[in-house]
């Protein structure tokens, strides 16, 4: 499927899911992710922007990969 699909792909408990975002879905996060740029900004909140990554650690059995993400509290 390439690093430029347009579609989400996830393995767990031996089901594969494969989802492809609405529109509406994709427009709601992007204004969300938006406002929360503007808030922070307004707050004078440091943040970095992540984007989707994939987190996981050795305590972890399976990684988390949410659609967008910041590093606020420890952005410095």
């Amino acid at each position: 499927m390439g690093e430029t699909r347009n579609s989400r792909v996830t393995y767990e408990n031996n089901t594969l899911e494969i989802m492809a975002p609405l529109p509406e879905n994709e427009t709601a996060k992007v204004i969300i992710i938006d406002l929360l740029k503007v808030l922070m900004g307004e707050l004078e909140i440091e943040f970095w922007p992540l984007g989707s990554r994939t987190f996981k650690n050795e305590l972890m059995e399976q990684g988390i990969e949410p659609y967008d993400c910041f590093s606020i509290e420890n952005e410095a």
